[in-house]
């Protein structure tokens, strides 16, 4: 792929609907801003959506786009339905994109359904066909359009032709993807990629429970709503869907729990009122109301259950809904029914929902049995979100995309990089290189990474066996080392060894292209005292390659004189780490999150942590590690938690205020304040010693307290627990600082010119000189 490869979008979804918000834009704007691509959006747009805030939106809208690098051609939109109306606006379409090829080459068209199919095939463009189900099937289904067996037979062609050939198709299903790779539409080479990429949503906006954003929801109908047991029904009023049995449902449930309610999010109130009128449903048992894209989540937090009965069609093979995925982010329990064997594997697989069999009464009643007899549970809702976030986060699919885009139109010179870290779940490991890699992949690297510990990292001890069986796993990376010639560059994530740079130096030796990345003063005792075998280990190790990484400008300082070297912060990967969509009641919650071998530093704020429990009942001290702290075990208020990947995010989202208190001695001061930046991704306003990076990241950010005594320490805890708009605003401000300088998307390119110097590519001398000097020089 060229270093700018433009994609075209193209979509007859209008990109100001929710559809074309959640589905499209929230797609291109995370890929476009992966770098290497240059998106144009083209879309239809309906009369009523352009005409909103008198054509303000749709400006607002633009300006966004304009400044992250995204054109946008739009024209409008003909509904009706009818064959004339859909050939007018396949007119339409062609049309505007035959004005973007106009002004230079297209790379891919990312056709969005057969529409936008249908125009790149006819304008001879390579493009990515983005199926989003079988869209001659639905209509059959509909009893539009292909109604005589000679319509039918040419659309069967059509459609044909549009796969045959499209570069690569992405389904939303695995049935449909096999069913393809099976001829179901001719032929289909081995080489052909079908990708399957379902609808995903953001599972960082998406929260579980709580009250909803009273901004969000008025307030009469979060009253309304207060005590009851919220069953949903979102989206449209389809013949897709079951509506009435979906209906007939809620009242099994009703006549089981009377204080029920039906909260209903559509955009087409008054067919749904005629069917909840028809069945004399009490109108004070349910509320109709429509909700923009970025409101959604407000909304669902007040739901428990989420009716899912869809028709079982031929169609409905090739179909994923994008409410199962709001519903397993937002901790909603799934009703369903129908639409294909893999959306109720799904809903099974995540152990939160109902399957019915079928819509006969005793089914009904069975569900509502189940409906009416549950209470909310957030083991339950975050064991869905464990269970489906890999597949319907929208991370991974912009990762799939990324990756697809990357092997139809690759043509960059791919450099191979060898990443030899400590394991796959240490913090520096995960931070530093595996939170890197689908950036770097994105960019035209081809990244492998060896991980000297395996799962089983927490799970150690401090102890002698244990640091036997680390030092075992550790010179597990001698032997890779033998292979680092292999590669373009290879990437020696800290010391093999903490007592010497040997396996540094071999692979340096076996590959010169190599870089060394440090993110602590491994030079120093863990008392911050003089430790020579640790220095002379870090020195060696500097002095054998051709680059160092160092976490912070202390550490940087020193590295020999001479030694290329580069200061880039361990980042957070702000699309995953973020603000909840709301935060819940309840006492104010001190929150730490780290490994047991930071105890020490935490045992400094253990006396006050103990004094504020016992002398508020408003305050709640939650622990989150791989070990138990045992100053402060069987405190009564003090919760301590086990860490794990999968709840990383949601417990962070969960603290009101976080500490991070730190001792001053040289140690300390070649911490990354790492700690500090995940609280503050995720909205969380901090207290922290004013020792090492900590106060490079705070200083002039108002995101928190630096604190320069434990006094000062006390103080400021006191303050932001006593102040939730204190709490709300430096929470804000800490968001922004992160996302403006301590994000991935803020040093990736950092990255990327270093590793293009060291493998000996060309690199602009602006990209370069803007993070490169040399230490003590």
């Amino acid at each position: 792929m060229s270093q700018r490869s433009h994609i075209v979008y193209v979509s007859s979804d209008g990109m100001l609907e929710p559809l074309g918000t959640s589905q499209v834009l929230r797609y291109v704007r995370a890929l476009a801003g992966r770098g290497g691509m240059r998106f144009t959006v083209v879309s239809l747009e309906k009369g009523a959506d352009r005409a909103e805030r008198d054509g303000e939106r749709e400006e607002e809208l633009a300006r966004l786009l304009a400044a992250e690098g995204i054109g946008w051609e739009r024209g409008d939109y003909e509904a009706g339905g009818g064959p004339a109306a859909a050939a007018r606006n396949v007119a339409r379409l062609r049309g505007l994109v035959r004005e973007v090829c106009a002004r230079g080459p297209i790379d891919l068209v990312h056709a969005r359904s057969y529409v936008a199919a249908a125009v790149a095939r006819s304008l001879g463009l390579t493009y990515l066909f983005d199926i989003r189900g079988y869209w001659v099937d639905e209509r059959l289904e509909q009893g539009r359009w292909f109604d005589g067996a000679l319509r039918l037979k040419l659309a069967r062609i059509w459609e044909r032709d549009l796969y045959q050939k499209s570069a690569a198709v992405v389904s939303l299903t695995v049935q449909a993807a096999e069913e393809i790779k099976q001829g179901r539409f001719g032929p289909w080479p081995e080489e052909r990629e079908v990708e399957v990429i379902p609808t995903c949503v953001d599972y960082g906006e998406f929260g579980l429970g709580g009250p909803g954003d009273a901004g969000v929801v008025p307030a009469p109908v979060r009253e309304r709503l207060r005590g009851a047991l919220v069953v949903g029904m979102v989206g449209a009023i389809s013949q897709a869907y079951c509506v009435e049995a979906s209906v007939r449902l809620f009242e099994q449930v009703l006549a089981r729990r009377p204080e029920a309610h039906l909260l209903c999010l559509t955009r087409q109130a008054p067919a749904l009122l005629a069917i909840l009128e028809k069945a004399r449903l009490d109108p004070s048992r349910y509320t109709i109301t429509s909700a923009r894209h970025d409101e959604m989540a407000s909304w669902l937090s007040l739901m428990d259950w989420g009716l899912l009965l869809r028709k079982e069609e031929p169609s409905h093979r090739a179909a994923m809904p994008t409410k199962l995925a709001e519903f397993f982010a937002s901790g909603v329990r799934p009703v369903q029914w129908g639409c294909n064997r893999e959306v109720r594997r799904w809903v099974e697989r995540a152990q939160s929902g109902v399957v019915l069999e079928d819509l006969s009464e005793a089914e009904l009643r069975r569900a509502a049995d189940v409906i009416a007899a549950s209470e909310r549970c957030m083991h339950t809702a975050l064991k869905a979100r464990w269970m489906t976030q890999a597949h319907f986060d929208l991370s991974e699919g912009v990762r799939r995309y990324a990756g697809l885009y990357e092997r139809l139109v690759g043509e960059r010179e791919q450099l191979r990089v060898l990443f030899l870290t400590e394991g796959k779940t240490v913090p520096a490991s995960r931070y530093r290189v595996e939170q890197l890699i689908p950036h770097l992949e994105a960019r035209g690297m081809r990244c492998e990474v060896r991980a000297a510990y395996g799962e089983g990292y927490n799970r150690l001890g401090d102890g002698g066996a244990a640091r036997v069986i680390k030092l075992a796993q550790s010179l597990k990376r001698v032997p890779w080392a033998l292979s680092a010639a292999e590669y373009d560059v290879v990437f020696l994530q800290r010391l093999a060894l903490p007592f010497s740079g040997a396996p540094e130096a071999l692979a340096a030796a076996r590959n010169p292209r190599a870089i060394f990345d440090v993110d602590d003063a491994i030079f120093r005792g863990p008392d911050g005292g003089e430790d020579p075998r640790g220095a002379r280990a870090f020195e060696q190790a500097c002095r054998s390659v051709a680059h160092v990484i160092c976490g912070n400008e202390y550490i940087g300082a020193h590295v020999p004189a001479g030694v290329p070297t580069s200061v880039i912060p361990t980042v957070v990967d702000t699309q995953r780490f973020r603000p909840p969509a709301h935060r819940p009641g309840g006492p104010v919650v001190v929150g730490w999150m780290g490994t047991r071998s930071n105890f020490k530093s935490l045992e400094l704020a253990a006396p006050l942590l103990k004094r504020l429990v016992e002398e508020r009942e408003d305050v709640v001290v939650r622990l989150i590690s791989n070990g138990e702290f045992l100053p402060l075990k069987g405190v009564e208020r003090v919760e301590q938690r086990p860490w794990s990947a999968q709840r990383e995010v949601a417990e962070l989202q969960g603290f009101d205020v976080g500490i991070m208190p730190l001792p001053e001695n040289a140690v300390t001061r070649g911490k990354c304040g790492f700690k500090l930046l995940l609280y503050m991704a995720c909205g969380v306003p901090v207290v922290a010693s004013a020792v090492g990076a900590n106060r490079t990241i705070l200083e002039g950010s108002r995101a928190g307290v630096l604190a320069e005594t434990m006094r000062d320490f006390e103080t400021g805890l006191r303050e932001l627990i006593d102040s939730s708009q204190l709490r709300v605003r430096m929470g804000r401000r800490g968001r922004r600082r992160v996302e403006e300088q301590y994000s991935v998307e803020a040093v990736i390119e950092r990255y990327v010119a270093i590793f293009q110097e060291v493998a000996g590519l060309e690199v602009s001398s602006e990209a370069a000189g803007a993070w490169l000097r040399a230490a003590g020089g």
